[in-house]
């Protein structure tokens, strides 16, 4: 964009692996569309240094990123509530591997966060979430 004279300064985003979109969309045809839909639907919550579902996506200091509830999540996407939401993120797979991973909340241990495979969606460089990729090893 930058060679046809547009400014491209004020835009953020983040990374989908091609082959990732497209094995997603062959997974889930007809009736489980609606699996592929969820991670469209979580995506403008991803903070794009943590990859950690967050108030303030577009945080780049970790320190102030405020991770949102799944409570919160599940209210804005339209789910009676939070166990439901939870397990149909937990159906949401890549070749055999989670999409969506949780931990508790260390100052409320009722409240789940929610965290993302950066196998499937980064925004950060690869050596920012390394310890995230970790955790979603088998």
């Amino acid at each position: 964009l930058k060679s046809y004279g547009y400014s491209t300064d004020d835009l953020q985003y983040t990374r989908m692996f091609r082959k990732t979109v497209r094995d997603l969309y062959v997974a889930y045809n007809g009736r489980s569309l609606g699996q592929l839909a969820i991670i469209y639907a979580v995506m403008p919550f991803i903070n794009f240094k943590t990859n950690v579902v967050a108030y303030n996506s577009d945080e780049s200091n970790e320190d102030k990123v405020r991770p949102m509830p799944l409570e919160k999540l599940a209210i804005l996407l339209g789910y009676s509530n939070a166990q439901k939401l939870k397990v149909a993120l937990n159906r949401v797979k890549v070749d055999g591997h989670p999409v969506f991973g949780f931990f508790e909340n260390p100052y409320d241990r009722r409240s789940m966060r929610t965290v993302v495979n950066p196998r499937v969606i980064f925004a950060a460089g690869s050596e920012e979430l390394t310890a995230l990729r970790a955790l979603f090893n088998l």
